[in-house]
């Protein structure tokens, strides 16, 4: 245990409770068995100060198959530590903008001598401004050019912890998944080199895919520990926010001591990357925690997601991927959560360059599509979701 990883543990779990909602929270049903969730908040460290960006609950994915249809406005993966690296990603939007104290970040563009280079655009095709033709243009050739041309990064000060009440499913939960759940086996003429949640706990450092269950349906959306270690190369910023932002990486993953394996976390952040990370991942754990809503045999996952900015205190519910209430088999715009990739394109619109699909926009820059595709490359296989892609 260290006394920073209690400490932040203690900050996202009083966070959490203080938090006054209708809905979203664990409860009893009505048959009397007791709701389950995980819980996961990061917290920007600034010194001895700690401050709760974001928290989030969650442990569904939804299926590969309703990426024909979501057309941007559904969440595909609900986990929380998922969940809040998206909500951090919405906050700091919400810094550019303007929209709020810049209590995060800071002006880069002065600064010429940045410790972390800003992400590049590479060639942007299909520029959607009316007489330009340069499909080489940059920031500066677009519209709303004043408010796109200045960059930000985190303040040199911060650091920024992920709080998660369970370890983070796939190859760093290994060992204790192993002695808490039941394995099951592939058939051996469907064994690929990703191998799905839970099947065949002895292969270890391996790519795996959401959700643990074989009953499951398909998602192809890969476990936590996967996505987690992707970013100690690419950082946590998405496709929008890097456009504006120089990128920003976890400082610490803060677990349970209880339920943390050095050797799962070393092999799943630094052993089985060939090269590894200049920044990579550090594990702070707590022993003690207040948060009464843990996993148990006894107790049901609750089938949806809480979705929390602490710093400008919105909250909302998420359910099959949109709104709660919201229509999943037809998703619409009013039933689209924040966190959905229209949702997060709209923020953004008139501060980000415009391309002509969310795809084009996905590639723009190339040295971050560079290093995702790195680092696929040195975890060994990275099998592609289907498409959710839409017009901007």
């Amino acid at each position: 245990m260290t006394d920073l990883g209690q400490r932040v543990a203690d900050a996202v779990v009083t966070a959490f409770g203080k938090l006054n909602v209708n809905s979203g929270k664990p409860t009893i049903r009505l048959n009397g068995v007791s709701e389950w969730t995980v819980l996961a908040g990061l917290v920007a460290i600034d010194g001895d100060e700690l401050t709760v960006v974001s928290i989030a609950t969650g442990v569904k994915a939804l299926p590969d198959e309703v990426r024909s249809f979501s057309n941007g406005y559904m969440v595909h993966d609900m986990h929380a530590e998922i969940l809040c690296l998206r909500l951090f990603n919405r906050y700091l939007m919400e810094e550019v903008k303007g929209d709020c104290p810049r209590l995060l970040l800071e002006s880069a563009t002065a600064n010429t001598e940045s410790v972390t280079p800003m992400y590049r655009l590479g060639t942007r095709e299909g520029p959607e401004e009316a007489g330009k033709s340069d499909t080489n243009a940059g920031p500066e050739h677009i519209k709303n050019s004043e408010s796109q041309s200045e960059t930000y990064r985190l303040k040199p000060s911060m650091k920024l912890a992920l709080y998660i009440s369970e370890p983070p499913c796939g190859d760093a939960s290994m060992s204790h998944v192993a002695t808490g759940q039941t394995a099951w086996e592939e058939p051996a003429q469907k064994r690929q080199k990703v191998i799905r949640g839970r099947a065949n706990f002895g292969h270890l450092g391996t790519v795996r895919t959401k959700p643990g269950r074989a009953d499951s349906k398909l998602s192809l959306s890969k476990l936590c520990s996967d996505k987690l270690c992707l970013k100690q190369y690419t950082g946590i910023l998405n496709c929008i926010t890097s456009l504006r932002i120089e990128p920003i990486f976890l400082d610490f993953l803060v677990l349970d001591e209880s339920k943390h394996v050095d050797a799962d976390f070393g092999r799943c952040f630094h052993e089985r990357m060939l090269q590894k990370p200049e920044r990579p991942l550090q594990a702070l754990t707590y022993r003690h925690s207040n948060f009464s809503f843990l996993k148990h045999p006894e107790r049901t996952p609750l089938p949806v997601s809480l979705a929390y900015i602490a710093i400008s205190n919105t909250a909302h519910v998420i359910n099959n991927g949109v709104k709660n209430g919201a229509n999943a088999k037809k998703p619409r715009a009013n039933g689209a959560s924040p966190l959905s990739r229209r949702s997060l394109w709209q923020q953004a619109e008139g501060h980000v360059p415009t391309f002509a699909s969310y795809n084009k926009l996905k590639q723009a820059n190339k040295e971050r599509q560079n290093l995702k595709l790195k680092a696929r490359k040195l975890l060994g296989s990275w099998p592609q979701t289907g498409e959710d892609d839409f017009r901007l």
